[in-house]
């Protein structure tokens, strides 16, 4: 199980000759969901620790640029609506 960032290659070959099995799966069900929203509400989950900056709307460059700069390390960057320009939450 995995999540890729373009489609892996696969030898059909391979596959075969090996008499492997390939079982694809939904990544994400409701069910899903639903559990993540009621363990957020109840604090099981701390989402705090995923966000890794805001920006104000009007400093929607300065996200992108973030995101650029650290790239390996930004999990959730966010443009927050209700943020003033220089304001940090």
């Amino acid at each position: 199980m995995a999540v890729f960032a373009k489609d892996p290659a696969l030898s059909m070959f391979y596959l075969g000759e090996h008499e492997l099995r390939l079982i694809g799966s939904m990544m994400y069900r409701h069910e899903d969901y639903l559990t993540a929203i009621d363990y957020v509400s109840k604090g099981i989950v701390n989402l705090k620790p995923l966000v890794s900056n805001r920006f104000a709307f009007e400093e929607y460059d300065d996200a992108y640029k973030f995101i650029d700069a650290h790239r390996e390390t930004s999990m959730k960057v966010l443009i927050d609506f209700e943020q003033k320009p220089g304001e940090k939450k």
